[in-house]
């Protein structure tokens, strides 16, 4: 059976080569033998063949009906976005305002740039040298044209070509393309990036900067004599018309860029690629309106960049840019992969996949590439390790991520035949993995050794305070009698606590007025000044560490007279005294109805504000204690009127008048309570150091004399927790 044959030529069909139907006789027709050009397809309404159109004339091209979307035919566009790439977009693009290049462009010498520069500092903005000089790079004379692209390259090579107006490809010769970029009548936009001439004659004239050919992977990576070659991304011819524009997008497989621009102009936008932008550049790929949405506009910040005729630009991985020209232009340059950025390489890699971007759109031999950087980066993490040097933060971060890549690599070959054929046969993957792993922890160990970590601070943040403050257990560290009963070891800084006793009053009172006590107008026998009823307000103890307990009394325990009672009057003291007596003088009350517990530990003891001093002309009120010590200085009367040395003496003073007065009435103490008072006497004399014993100055409260003693003019107790314990024991004996 005969094939069927088409066109004028009667050769049979062949999917590869373009052609179309005539819409009178129906018959199929090769493009070239037609003087047909695949590009304008698009434009014609109705294709009428060499046979057809004597008879009905020539083909019917649509009207063009806008010029902001990519269907120019379209009558209902008025409402419409405005799509990337139109004319109206181009125009309204050149009148924008952008951020300067200054902030993120760096702009230095040929001679200054070099690989042990972009080593040591990164490679991590763009970077413009203004002339070819130092580069050691070699491109064309400026008088290079289009038509020498041609004669270098060959005229019937099939080029991928970019319909700017419409942001998609098609397929053009190159000889075809150069009289479209030498005509007037551009209707229009067509742009080439992607004529890559390295197997061409075209390459002997055009070589890389030394610093791109020196970091590029595939000229120290790859393995000679491999059965695949190695990628052919090194050298692109750029000719572009005038307003044609590359819509924003990231290099393939995250590559690094070099260009120079032989003749014309080139303006780029920039974005940084930082997470937030690349996220962003990820949904906007995939999303629907793409066409209709400038990404500059979806980021914090974008930057215009212009790059000359004569000038030389190298963009690092991974950023994000557009590229506009405003005239006609003629550039060369070159994708390179290098060590300086290997995890942003990766990343830009995963991006690719997931936007699922087209084959021929990506880095060729990604996977097998990384392979073999693995290989040759594990020599020479090794040879530092086993010279005892230190590995650069930029190969020990790369080799690193590159590790977690190929672990992941390692797993998918056994379901992803793509995956397990990108895999060097020469390599072993399980063992590489394992050697790279091996000495990443030999390198940081080293790093370590050399920055050993700081040792942490310790928290100045107070330690917190138990939920229920009024009860704490605080168990009283055991200590030999020895040492309580040897004498106190007083170290030459060892801080000392200052105890602050209340006032000397030795009995509680509830509103007993004067008059009942005095009837008749006597004095007392007993004056109430006399060093009997004296204490010193402060004493001196040294603390030994611990817990300090404080004591409160409560604002019910007041004073109500200015004069003393005559407590020699035995009436008056059985009254004080009596069982029904709600109070006792022992009795610490805390106002129960505002404070619940009795007992405090105060743990973080401060010491106490000073109060603001009384103006010297102020006058002096009596306070309701006032008649407890009215002289500061005590006079010494007799054996029985020698000052008492601590808190307990007074109390044991005050206790004696009170014993004396119950063997009058026939009572008497308990001698087992007269005796454990003396034992605590004797025990207190060693937590009092000596020669502090007497306070300078005595208080005095000025508080009117009917208003009943505030809680916080009573001064709290500070006492270690051993003579707290004392203290207490003292109390109760007392109370007994």
């Amino acid at each position: 059976m005969m094939e069927a044959v088409y066109c004028l030529c009667g050769r049979t069909y062949d999917p590869n080569v373009f052609m179309i139907q005539c819409d009178v006789c129906k018959d199929w027709f090769h493009g070239s033998c037609c003087n047909f050009q695949e590009y304008t397809a698009i434009e014609i309404e109705k294709f009428h063949c060499p046979r057809c159109s004597p008879i009905y004339g020539s083909s019917i091209y649509k009207p063009y009906l806008n010029w902001h979307r990519y269907d120019y035919w379209d009558g209902n566009a008025s409402t419409k976005s405005v799509q990337t790439g139109t004319p109206v977009f181009v125009r309204e693009l050149r009148g924008r305002h952008f951020t300067n290049d200054s902030e993120v462009v760096t702009h230095m010498r040929g001679q200054q740039l070099t690989d042990t520069l972009l080593q040591q500092q990164g490679f991590s903005n763009p970077i413009i040298v203004d002339s070819v000089d130092g580069l050691g790079m070699s491109v064309p004379p400026s008088n290079f044209s289009v038509y020498d692209v041609e004669a270098s390259v060959g005229g019937e090579m099939e080029l991928d070509v970019i319909d700017v107006t419409r942001q998609s490809d098609i397929k053009m010769k190159l000889s075809d393309y150069v009289a479209y970029y030498n005509s007037t009548n551009r209707i229009r936009i067509f742009n080439v990036v992607s004529l890559e001439f390295s197997e061409t004659g075209l390459s002997r004239y055009v070589e890389a900067p030394m610093v791109a050919r020196k970091l590029d992977w595939v000229n120290i990576m790859w393995m000679r004599n491999y059965h695949i070659p190695p990628p052919r991304v090194q050298k692109y011819c750029l000719m572009s018309v005038k307003d044609s524009y590359t819509d924003f997008h990231v290099d393939f497989g995250g590559t690094s860029v070099w260009y120079h621009v032989l003749r014309g102009e080139k303006i780029f936008y920039f974005i940084r690629p930082t997470p937030a932008n690349l996220t962003l550049y990820q949904q906007w790929m995939t999303s629907s309106n793409q066409s209709e949405t400038f990404f500059g506009d979806q980021v914090d910040c974008c930057y215009k960049c212009t790059l000359r005729q004569g000038q030389t630009m190298l963009v690092p991985t991974g950023w994000i840019h557009a590229v506009l020209t405003p005239v006609d232009a003629l550039v060369f340059g070159g994708n390179f992969m290098h060590s300086l950025n290997i995890p942003m390489q990766l990343q830009i890699y995963e991006i690719e996949k997931k936007v699922k971007t087209l084959e021929k759109f990506r880095f060729p031999f990604f996977e097998t590439m990384n392979w073999f950087a693995a290989q040759k980066l594990y020599q020479q993490i090794r040879e530092l390790n086993s010279e005892e040097k230190k590995c650069p933060d930029l190969l020990l971060a790369g080799l690193k991520a590159l590790l977690a890549v190929l672990k992941q690599w390692n797993l998918e070959k056994d379901y992803n035949v793509n995956v397990r054929e990108q895999i060097p046969t020469t390599i072993n993957s399980a063992k590489l993995i394992k050697d790279i792993s091996k000495e990443i922890r030999h390198a940081e160990r080293f790093i370590n050794a050399l920055n050993p970590p700081k040792p942490e601070r310790e928290s100045k943040r107070k330690r917190k305070r138990p939920f229920n403050k009024d009860f704490v257990d605080y168990p009283l560290s055991p200590k030999s009698s020895q040492e309580y009963f040897s004498e106190p070891r007083i170290e030459p800084n060892q801080p000392r606590i200052k105890l602050t006793l209340p006032k000397p009053a030795m009995y509680p009172y509830e509103n007993i007025s004067s008059h009942n006590i005095y009837a008749n107008n006597q004095e007392p026998a007993t004056p109430w000044d006399s060093n009997l009823f004296y204490r010193p307000e402060e004493t001196t103890a040294i603390h030994r560490g611990g817990a300090v307990l404080k004591f409160k009394l409560g604002t019910k325990d007041y004073f109500a007279h200015n004069k003393p009672p005559d407590v020699t009057d035995t009436e008056v003291v059985n009254h004080l005294i009596s069982p029904s007596s709600t109070k006792s003088i022992y009795d610490f009350h805390d106002d129960s109805e505002k404070e619940e517990g009795r007992l405090m530990v105060d743990e973080n003891h401060k010491k106490a504000k000073k109060k603001l001093a009384a103006p010297r002309n102020a006058p002096k009120s009596k306070s309701a204690t006032s008649w407890c010590v009215k002289n500061k200085k005590p006079k010494n009367e007799g054996g029985d009127g020698l000052l008492p040395k601590n808190g307990i003496e007074s109390l044991l003073k005050a206790s004696v008048l009170t014993n004396k007065i119950k063997r009058e009435e026939g009572g008497c103490a308990s001698p087992s309570t007269e005796d454990a008072i003396a034992g605590m006497l004797s025990i207190s004399q060693m937590y009092i150091q000596p020669g502090r014993n007497v306070s300078k100055n005595s208080r005095k409260h000025g508080v009117d004399s009917d208003s009943p003693v505030d809680e916080e003019n009573v001064n709290n107790v500070h006492q270690d927790e051993d003579y707290s314990t004392y203290l207490l024991l003292c109390f109760t004996l007392l109370n007994m």
